[in-house]
């Protein structure tokens, strides 16, 4: 269970660090969506995890339908290679939810609430 992370959505598989660096230099919890991962990436992220650097989790989305369902519930713009190589990620394509729950077969997104409408 991750609490309110920031979700980003990846069009194309994660195959360097590099790539992840501009979305891993924030504080706030994290989910990465990508078609796949590296080996190497995913060894990183778990290294960090036990150090307790922060709370980040990998899910690999190959359905590109799926991943462009989830950036639609959760704010994300979809993000490709060339930008993340570039050091390119505005805090604006970064989606956000309450919670990620995930295991190794699904993952299920916990939306906050909506405001109360208060009628006049």
């Amino acid at each position: 269970v991750v609490k309110h992370p920031a979700i980003l959505v990846c069009e194309e598989p994660v195959v360097t660090v590099r790539e992840l660096l501009p979305a891993l230099r924030g504080q706030q919890s994290l989910v990465i969506l990508a078609p796949d991962f590296d080996p190497a990436v995913l060894e990183m992220l778990a290294v960090n995890l036990r150090q307790g650097t922060r709370s980040v989790l990998a899910v690999r989305t190959p359905d590109p339908t799926v991943s462009r369902q989830i950036a639609s519930l959760t704010g994300a713009l979809p993000i490709e290679r060339e930008d993340l190589v570039a050091d390119y990620l505005p805090a604006s394509s970064l989606g956000h939810c309450q919670s990620w729950v995930s295991d190794r077969k699904q993952s299920w997104v916990v939306l906050e609430a909506p405001e109360p409408q208060v009628g006049l």
